[in-house]
């Protein structure tokens, strides 16, 4: 069940909440949950409160995903 994810509406918008994995990268995760992987640089922007470099992520982070 750890794989499930967290849905929650903010703002008027859907917010599926995802924590970083080891070997996981923005444009992995791009890719997978928002079906581009070229919106690894929205996922960054997302998440700057937690993440200093797009190309630094660590596992156990937890990532907004917006849809």
């Amino acid at each position: 069940m750890d794989d499930e994810p967290i849905i929650e509406i903010e703002d008027k918008n859907i917010v599926e909440y995802y924590t970083v994995k080891e070997g996981d990268s923005l444009w992995d995760i791009a890719s997978e949950r928002l079906g581009d992987k070229n919106r690894y640089m929205e996922l960054y922007e997302n998440n700057k409160d937690i993440l200093e470099d797009p190309n630094k992520i660590f596992s156990g982070q937890i990532l907004r995903l917006f849809n």
